[in-house]
């Protein structure tokens, strides 16, 4: 009661409003909440109040050059350099060079670690704000665009602040030569807004140009690298070019979870959702997943429910059906097209090789270049750089050997022999799968093809632990395709084989159990 009694008294409905909408604020978080957004509104309409130091200046250019316009009868632009330039030192003191025009601006004192000077187009000095938080946008005050009689492409968009309740309108932008740190940037686009607390708020468009960017800020603590993944420069994949216009959406019901269940799933659409990598939608499609994809038009096709709503993504996962395909579709276009050696994609993973350490370093140093233009991440704490030996799918890759993961036949190891008929021929499925591996299988397996009663004998159980020692200790070795291949072929009552040879040395094995109408 105490509670509503202090909110309903504020005088700001706007504060008023935004506290009732939290149901579980108690009375000292509803005072520390109301006190600081009172103090965010002073600051907010004291910063829409602010008189940047060269407005007094730029006004008195302005009305210099109307005043030489009515009375020569020219337009403003046609004042010429001198007179700008006399008029500027007369309000801005201090600037010792004629060659350059400096302006003052209304940067805030906490900035300055942020805050660097450049030069526009070869002559203008300026204050340059780097900013992160940007909308992937730079920005040029609209007072130094009249200063410094830029051109301007007339286009109209909405910048949208921190606060959703906050916005700007750019009118056009231009585009400037930059020499920032004796780095020379052409072409930079500049959105021209009005009151900039600094010249030119360089944003991310322009940060994502380097790999990265570290400011020092001279604390005590180590570092923060944050990892800032980056759109791949590619057209977005066709997803559903087979869906007719008939398609029509499945109704399905909401599946029940478990309190835990439902916590976890409210942190991750959370999580997901501070990432923008997914969106609320009003969509009659949904499915029991959480992968949709990226294509604004198809989005809603890949839409799902969780926590009582419905979303979909902005990017494009593997959970499709086709989205895998997809992936690997561009991966492999991206190999195609920066013509890359010895690089071989599998969905996320990628492979690059070399006969020696030097051809290595080449080929990898080129996959590199072609990433950084193409906009690729990879994840370096992932990444096994000059190895001899690699693990992957299963395999253990070394050069001309091919052996099966040790790791993933330590569980057939301790494998006990089957105990019933089930478990019997899941192993016999498995041998069967790794009969490549294993020379003159099909005599080897023969004894476990015949168990008719369990437990097994010492035959069987010692023809299952041949099987699986072999399999262990099996490898397969590359073979010099110029050596002339030899066929040998054998046959016996139960079954049948084959032996490819070269130079007297098996290379491949193939043999198969006869069928009761064979034998």
């Amino acid at each position: 009661m105490i509670r509503d009694a202090f909110i309903n008294g504020l005088l700001s409905n706007s504060i008023r409003q935004r506290l009732l909408e939290n149901k579980i604020l108690d009375l000292s978080s509803a005072f520390d909440q109301a006190r600081s957004l009172d103090v965010a509104q002073q600051n907010s309409n004291l910063y829409s109040q602010l008189t940047i130091p060269t407005s007094a200046s730029i006004q008195e250019i302005k009305s210099h050059l109307q005043k030489q316009s009515m009375t020569d009868n020219h337009l403003a632009a046609t004042a010429k350099s001198k007179q700008l330039s006399s008029n500027v030192s007369a309000a801005i003191p201090k600037i010792d060079d004629d060659y350059f025009c400096a302006t003052i601006s209304a940067s805030a004192n906490s900035l300055f670690r942020v805050c660097h000077n450049i030069i526009i187009n070869d002559r203008y000095k300026a204050e340059a704000l780097i900013d992160s938080g940007s909308t992937n946008k730079s920005f040029i005050s609209n007072k130094l665009v009249t200063l410094l009689h830029l051109n301007i492409i007339y286009e109209q968009i909405v910048i949208g602040m921190a606060s959703a309740a906050l916005s700007a309108k750019s009118d056009g932008y231009c585009y400037v030569s930059i020499t920032l740190q004796n780095k020379i940037y052409n072409k930079v686009k500049l959105h021209v807004l009005d009151n900039l607390c600094v010249d030119v708020i360089l944003g991310t468009d322009f940060q994502e140009l380097h790999e990265s960017i570290t400011i020092k800020y001279g604390g005590k603590r180590p570092p923060i690298t944050f990892a800032a993944l980056i759109t791949m420069k590619t057209e977005p994949p066709e997803l559903f070019a087979n869906l007719t216009q008939d398609c029509r959406p499945i109704a399905t019901r909401s599946r029940n979870y478990s309190q835990r269940d439902k916590e976890f799933i409210k942190f991750e659409i959370h999580r997901l959702t501070q990432a923008a990598i997914i969106e609320p939608i009003l969509s009659t499609f949904a499915q029991h997943t959480t992968k949709s994809l990226y294509q604004k038009k198809k989005r809603p096709y890949t839409a799902f429910e969780a926590d009582n709503k419905l979303w979909q993504y902005t990017r494009m996962p593997f959970g499709v059906t086709n989205g895998s395909a997809c992936f690997q579709r561009k991966i492999d276009d991206f190999v195609r097209k920066y013509k890359l050696t010895d690089c071989f994609p599998f969905i996320d993973n990628i492979t690059i090789c070399g006969n020696s350490q030097k051809e290595h370093d080449e080929n990898l140093l080129k996959f590199r270049l072609a990433a950084i233009d193409a906009g690729i991440t990879f994840n370096e704490e992932k990444c096994v750089f000059s190895t001899k030996t690699l693990d992957f799918l299963g395999y253990r890759i070394s050069y001309g050997s091919l052996k099966p993961d040790p790791q993933r036949l330590a569980p057939l190891i301790k494998l006990p022999p089957p105990d019933n008929a089930k478990s019997l021929q899941r192993i016999i499925g498995m041998f069967s799968f790794s009969a490549k591996w294993i020379r003159k299988f099909s005599d080897k397996i023969r004894p476990l093809n015949s168990v008719t009663q369990f437990p097994l004998n010492q035959q069987q159980i010692s023809a299952f632990e041949t099987l699986k020692n072999e399999l262990v200790q099996s490898s397969m070795q590359t073979i010099d395709e110029n050596i002339p291949f030899t066929v040998e072929t054998d046959a016996s009552d139960f079954a049948i084989s084959a032996t490819l040879n070269q130079d007297g040395r098996p290379v491949a094995f193939h043999s198969r159990t006869l069928q009761g109408s064979e034998q």
